[in-house]
């Protein structure tokens, strides 16, 4: 009888295994086939921090979480034997940020990836981004140096040193452009993370319970098509919390304030793009504006000096003008 009832509990198992794999619906897939050839952002700059440019704006499903002027626009949709693909081309020579571009939602939580990418350079780390929070917040499952990793991310321990813990570790030898294929699952705080023909990690680690995926290249590699399942339940509760989620913020947004324009003043050829301040300027206390046109003597803001300084009211009227005004100053944003 206890055989018979430990055999029932067993094929139980089984079959509930079974219909768990069954039950995987496609939570996510892109093969990048909608998405142009050409860099998947733009050189824009610091301009992103004060305005909203239409450039910058994330590409078909993915975004460029991070870049520094340091390495600016290394994200490209290229084509590798016929097929497109997500490609990093640049060299990272900080430790304290990594080129990633992401996608999905923050609420994903229980999923499986399946994808392959190729490193070009195997002095430098790239891999697969999962439970992604932020760019100091995730998990990592990569290679470097003929070694693959399972690595976990947190903030930082002090400046430009961020907070690394390897997971699991193992050698794993591969050469330049070789088609890493990596299956990652996540179930509750249990990681399932295997490399083809390689090595297969299983850990247990509760930092991260839900977020995006991405694709991390601190050089050049390159990343082909990506699928996503889930089970159907989760779809559904994800799908919910993200309907709930975009009610609550616009909400937000249609309880705000519409602007409506109070008036236009001519700046004529003293105006400028971005570079405005207010305050009293003449003690009536009424707000007045400060407007500094530049000049660019390099592509870095240390090669930048003020040209011309004028003290305005709302009205149009002049306070006081240091310097000269010239309308090649004026700074525009790109277009």
């Amino acid at each position: 009888m206890k055989k018979l009832i430990c055999l029932y509990f067993i094929s139980s198992l089984i079959i509930t295994s079974c219909n768990q794999e069954d039950d995987q619906v496609l939570l996510f897939t892109d093969d990048y086939s909608v998405m142009p050839r050409g860099p998947l952002g733009s050189d824009v700059g610091a301009h992103t921090e004060y305005h909203y440019l239409h450039e910058a704006k994330p590409k078909g499903n993915w975004a460029i979480s991070t870049f520094r002027s340091n390495l600016p626009a290394s994200w490209y949709v290229r084509k590798v034997n016929e097929k497109k693909v997500l490609l990093q081309n640049g060299v990272n020579k900080n430790n304290h940020w990594h080129p990633m571009v992401v996608a999905g939602d923050l609420f994903w939580e229980n999923y499986t990836i399946l994808t392959s990418f190729s490193s070009l350079d195997k002095e430098k780390q790239c891999g697969v981004v999962f439970r992604y929070n932020n760019d100091r917040c995730y998990y990592i499952l990569g290679v470097r140096q003929d070694t693959a990793f399972l690595k976990m991310v947190k903030h930082a321990t002090g400046y430009h040193k961020p907070f690394e813990k390897v997971l699991a570790s193992e050698h794993f030898s591969y050469n330049i452009e070789d088609d890493i294929k990596v299956r990652i699952e996540l179930l509750a705080d249990q990681i399932s993370a295997s490399i083809e023909s390689g090595p297969q990690f299983n850990v247990s680690d509760t930092t991260y319970k839900k977020g995006k995926i991405g694709f991390l290249a601190d050089g050049p590699a390159y990343f082909n098509p990506v699928e996503i399942t889930s089970n159907q339940n989760d779809k559904s509760e994800y799908e919910y919390l993200r309907r709930e989620a975009d009610l609550a913020e616009q909400k937000l947004i249609d309880n705000n304030p519409r602007p409506v324009l109070w008036k236009s003043i001519k700046t004529n050829d003293f105006g400028v793009g971005r570079n405005l301040r207010f305050g009293d300027l003449n003690g009536d206390g009424e707000i007045d504006v400060l407007i500094g046109q530049v000049v660019h003597h390099g592509h870095k803001d240390r090669n930048t000096e003020l040209s011309c300084l004028t003290a305005m009211t709302f009205d149009g009227d002049i306070l006081w003008q240091k310097g000269k005004p010239e309308k090649q100053n004026i700074r525009h944003l790109p277009h």
